[in-house]
């Protein structure tokens, strides 16, 4: 890693309502990739990139994970082996092209309108989350729904960053992730609560 360079971690949770189905949460919130995106606080619009371009970025995220540059779990690198050669697999990998409005951007920073690339990889508890932003940034994150971790039995999502960029932007791309968390997980809470309401 270049000395400009850095990384830092974050983790997040959030308890699910009582009676969540472990399943249906992590297909409901985790492995339906539009809806997923659509949760984040500044998204406005989001695509899925062409063949061709998916295919790139699968082969960038190996190579870059043979280096040691910006390392894969041994399940996510064998998901996306999977899909570029077109062997049938459970676990999907898509990328999409993500814009999000964001006006407390530091003055010349960026635009407020920023496009960044999402590559997602269905995992078994979750969804794997490489998301490439402008300037060199790259955030991996692990969204999971955890076992029953006490004695109410509820479940937890669980998100865990881990952020690579420049020491200069650090701490406006920590603010940003920091910032918006509870309302990605509130709208993934109101989802579970609407079909509860509907089964009901």
């Amino acid at each position: 890693m270049s000395l400009f360079n850095t990384t830092a971690s974050l983790r997040h949770t959030s308890v699910l309502p009582v009676g969540t189905d472990k399943a249906s949460a992590v297909k409901q919130l985790l492995q339906d990739h539009q809806f997923f995106v659509q949760c984040g606080p500044h998204s406005v619009d989001c695509v899925r990139v062409d063949a061709d371009d998916e295919a790139r970025l699968g082969e960038l995220a190996l190579k870059e994970s043979e280096s040691g540059e910006h390392p894969l779990p041994d399940t996510v690198s064998s998901a996306i082996h999977a899909a570029l050669s077109g062997t049938p697999s459970e676990a999907k990998f898509e990328v999409y092209r993500v814009t999000d409005v964001v006006h407390t951007l530091p003055a010349g920073l960026w635009d407020s309108r920023v496009v960044s690339t999402y590559e997602m990889t269905d995992t078994p508890a979750g969804v794997y989350v490489r998301v490439r932003s402008p300037m060199s940034i790259v955030m991996d994150t692990v969204w999971a729904i955890s076992e029953p971790h006490d004695e109410t039995g509820q479940l937890e999502l669980i998100e865990e960053i881990v952020i690579y960029c420049s020491r200069l932007l650090i701490g406006t791309v920590k603010g940003l992730c920091d910032g918006g968390w509870q309302q990605i997980h509130a709208k993934m809470t109101a989802r579970l609560e609407q079909d509860k309401e509907a089964k009901a």
